[in-house]
């Protein structure tokens, strides 16, 4: 049933007014995409040529051949702008100049916003007056559009000392000429534009998004090719049925607020293309006014489905990523706390706390192999209720059970994750436990079975998954090489061992994420896979130290240098940056050398990477430094500063909150950071 025609009483809407508002729209939208002057010498081109096309018009109206008279001059401009609402009037008339002016402007409310607009008053009197004259100053003493009660414009006839001093717009009959060629005319700023890439790439990209004009009713009133294709939309259909699919207008409408008073809004929104395919467009809408009043809005559809992809592809590896992170940082973890223990005992019983409390589960068993008697037996258990009330005395694994031989002869985990549908453990240890799922890891080391670390849920049923069984496999290879070592005899060859195989552990885990990194295809999760390596490495530098030391004590100036040439050597466009660590040998208990590994390792590689964006090149010092009661670390660069307002304690990424967590809980220390000529971090904490 069509519409009553009293709905559209209200909008104030013909050829003339509809005109008015597209050239505005047009001009402000030109300034926004080109910039002001390109877009100023734009409309300049078009007032020349408009003039011509005018001043023909009249010259044949009035039947005049050869160049106007003044009088004849004024007569047309003055009854020109009148006859588009300009309400203009003569101030001023003499044989070398004619003065004008105006109480109001056509074109007001776009004019406050795009002054460029007066241009095509300027270029159009300029043009029709230097064809007839020879020559023209156009000068804009009062301007609406700047403020002013109203308009004054002038246009000098004949170049003299005064009009020389005044500020305006010189018209030539080379420009006149120029004027009707119109098309050479743009070509030549087409090239100009060429020179200014950025402002291209805009435009070429405005080119290829989508365009509607919508009133007040949501129906389209313009459509442009590209969202034509994009979602078949047509004039007159509501956009919320075509695009989206809806049978009212859309929560949180970007042309709603544009109709509430919004200058620009903008939304991200699912929608389906004509081909009923998902697809994801950014909508960016702007007012449509005519009077005052907002009559529409110009919406820009910008297609961003791949963009939306690429984004959910990120979210994947990073999640990956952060899945090994965590696997490798519980590892180092379990490598660190396991580095000082010496006895087998004292190792199984933090294995099995560790397996729980990463893990979640509900108790956790050590078994070792006794070569002796062929059995697996008892050595370690963590998280049972009442555990001296269980008979343990006799509770082991002898050779002849299928799930013992199955271990010693494959030599990897096995998963029971129901223990009521598999017969693999004996019913009398499922019954004395109450097990409903249990996965079994091996220790093994130099290709034998040591033992086996036994994860347990008793409540109900569990599912395996991945990230589970590589944490508790990765926990019982620490603990099956801390058992090796706990077994050597001469303890200076076994922390020189121990030493030496966690460094060896930490660079393969650092060359697997290596190789990972390599297979990224996101910039971000690469970056994130060598923040993860270089924190690695610096650890490694620790290790490396200690295992050709018969001591316990760490050089951490020797340890600096390794690690900023590590380091800096990863790192892309370093070449042009130089560094150096200064200060005495500074030795430290393992634990705290390896805090201060990370510390420096965190502040280099942040000075390496945002110091220099600017300039490429630069230096970074790292200083040590200490006395009696404390030691101090200094990382200085002479690089672009620190943001305005930087705390590192609100904006720091992961990197400085590990650095202050460092300094605050292991080292008991304090940091800050200030940006004087570069940026200076400062570490202080008690020997």
């Amino acid at each position: 049933m069509p519409l009553p025609s009293s709905r559209f009483a209200e909008i104030d809407l013909d050829r003339d007014t509809f005109t008015r508002i597209l050239l505005g729209n047009l001009v402000l939208v030109n300034e926004e995409i080109l910039g002001s002057d390109i877009a100023a010498s734009y409309i300049q081109a078009i007032g020349l040529n408009v003039g011509a096309s005018l001043e023909n018009k009249y010259k044949k109206l009035w039947g005049w051949e050869g160049p106007l008279t003044v009088d004849l001059y004024t007569d047309l401009i003055v009854d020109l702008k009148r006859k588009i609402h300009g309400d203009f009037f003569l101030i001023h008339k003499a044989p070398d100049r004619v003065v004008v002016g105006s109480n109001s402007c056509p074109f007001e409310e776009i004019a406050l916003r795009t002054p460029n607009l007066c241009k095509i008053t300027s270029s159009i009197f300029g043009g029709i007056a230097v064809r007839n004259f020879g020559y023209a100053k156009v000068v804009l003493r009062k301007r609406i559009a700047s403020g002013d009660h109203q308009c004054e414009v002038c246009v000098y006839l004949r170049k003299n000392l005064e009009n020389r001093l005044e500020e305006g717009d010189e018209y030539s009959l080379e420009m006149a000429r120029a004027s009707e060629d119109i098309q050479g005319y743009v070509q030549r700023l087409e090239r100009d534009l060429k020179r200014e890439k950025s402002k291209s790439q805009a435009i070429l990209g405005a080119i290829g998004d989508g365009l509607a004009m919508i009133d007040r009713e949501w129906r389209t009133v313009f459509a442009n090719p590209v969202l034509r294709d994009m979602f078949g939309e047509t004039e007159g259909e509501h956009c919320y049925e075509v695009r989206w699919k809806r049978d009212k207008v859309c929560e949180d409408c970007v042309a709603q607020r544009v109709f509430e008073g919004a200058e620009i809004a903008k939304e991200l929104r699912r929608g389906f293309d004509k081909d009923n395919r998902e697809i994801w467009v950014e909508v960016i809408a702007t007012p449509l006014r005519e009077n005052g009043k907002v009559v529409g809005a110009v919406e820009v559809l910008h297609d961003v489905t791949a963009v939306k992809k690429a984004e959910e592809e990120i979210r994947r590896l990073y999640a990956l990523q952060k899945e090994e992170a965590e696997i490798c940082t519980a590892l180092l973890d379990v490598s660190t706390c396991l580095t000082n223990l010496r006895h087998t005992d004292e190792l199984l019983q933090r294995v099995v706390a560790i397996a729980v409390k990463l893990t979640g589960a509900s108790s956790c068993l050590a078994f070792l192999w006794d070569k002796r008697t062929e059995t697996l037996t008892l050595a370690q258990r963590h998280g049972l209720e009442d555990p001296d009330k269980l008979s343990f005395g006799d509770l082991s694994f002898s050779s002849d059970l299928p799930l013992v031989k199955m271990l010693l002869r494959e030599k990897r985990p096995i998963v029971v994750e129901d223990t009521a549908q598999n017969d693999l453990l004996p019913q009398n240890y499922v019954d004395l436990l109450g097990t409903k799922s249990e996965l079994i890891v091996p220790l093994v080391t130099k290709g034998e079975v040591m033992g086996t670390i036994h994860l347990q849920y008793r409540n109900k049923p569990h599912h395996f998954v991945s990230k589970e069984i590589l944490l508790v496999q990765g926990i019982a290879n620490q603990a099956a090489m801390a058992i090796q070592d706990a077994q050597l005899l001469s303890r200076s060859a076994l922390i020189q061992e121990m030493h030496h195989r966690v460094k060896n552990n930490l660079q393969t885990i650092a060359h697997l994420l290596s190789l990972q990194a390599g297979r990224s295809t996101s910039a971000e999760a690469a970056e994130a896979f060598q923040e993860s390596i270089n924190r690695i490495e610096s650890i490694a530098a620790v290790h490396n130290l200690l295992s050709q030391e018969a001591f316990e004590l760490t050089d951490i100036r020797e340890m600096a240098v390794q690690i900023t040439q590590t380091v800096g050597d990863r790192t892309h466009d370093s070449h042009n940056i130089k560094w150096e660590v200064r200060g005495p040998k500074v030795f430290l208990s393992s634990k705290q050398a390896t805090a201060v590994a990370l510390i420096i390792n965190e502040l280099f590689y942040n000075a390496l990477k945002h110091a220099f964006a600017i300039t490429k090149k630069g230096h970074i010092g790292v200083e040590l430094s200490q006395t009696d009661k404390e030691i101090m670390l200094w990382v200085s660069d002479d690089g672009q500063g620190l943001p305005p307002g930087f705390d590192p304690a609100v904006h720091g990424q992961l990197g400085l909150r590990i650095l202050e967590t460092l300094v605050r809980e292991e080292l008991r220390g304090t940091f800050q950071m200030e940006s004087k000529g570069g940026t200076r971090a400062m570490v202080r904490f008690p020997r």
